[in-house]
């Protein structure tokens, strides 16, 4: 399974406008795509918003999305009006998931994205050290999650996405696995033995479609 993700940007002139013609947008492609679309807004981190989809092929995906901006004037003319709240251009990813734990197979409320870029040498160890993090948190607090790896656009990078049904059960699970040593002893050795990543960023996003 892949994730394709694109984040953009709002204007601060237009930040309230953004959102609903964004949805708007969106509310017509889910109408005429083989995809699902889900739409994203920033919680934690720099203020933005999102879009994301699951798909088994990029490829196929991505000739879709083409194809509609070459031959849907609705869609163009919706996709003008939300991109003209935005500021510069949108980054598009696409993830590749190799690995989780608990069930992330529903859209959840609200996700927590942790992120790091490697170099190329120490992106197996990364992945694997996170895979059993990842297992290790899920044993503490029930906390359903899934690992995943981009190079393209992105540069070697590990993601890891964790799901909650709200903000106060994020709160709760995160607690839980802060407060215990073992999670503490297995970041020192994740650091030990693969070693410090190029940059890290994090975020919280709650779904608004």
């Amino acid at each position: 399974m892949k994730v394709w993700n694109r984040a953009m940007t709002p204007t601060p002139d237009r930040f309230t406008e953004a959102a609903p013609l964004l949805l708007d947008a969106l509310a017509h492609v889910n109408e005429n795509s083989a995809f699902s679309f889900n739409a994203w807004m920033s919680v934690l981190g720099p203020a933005g918003l999102g879009v994301s989809a699951l798909c088994e092929d990029f490829g196929a995906l991505s000739d879709e999305m083409a194809r509609r901006g070459q031959e849907d004037e609705v869609f163009r003319t919706k996709v003008a009006a939300a991109a003209a709240c935005m500021a510069g251009v949108p980054e598009d990813s696409v993830w590749n998931v190799v690995g989780g734990a608990g069930d992330m197979s529903g859209t959840p409320n609200i996700v927590g994205i942790q992120e790091s870029r490697f170099q190329f040498h120490q992106l197996a160890g990364a992945v694997a050290s996170t895979v059993e993090m990842v297992d290790y948190i899920h044993s503490l607090a029930g906390t359903p999650a899934s690992v995943s790896v981009s190079i393209w656009g992105t540069g070697p990078a590990v993601r890891v996405t964790f799901g909650y049904e709200s903000i106060s059960d994020m709160d709760q699970r995160a607690a839980a696995a802060a407060s215990d040593p073992g999670f503490h002893e297995r970041q020192a050795a994740f650091a030990a033995s693969v070693g410090d990543p190029i940059e890290s960023s994090s975020l919280v996003l709650r779904r608004i479609l």
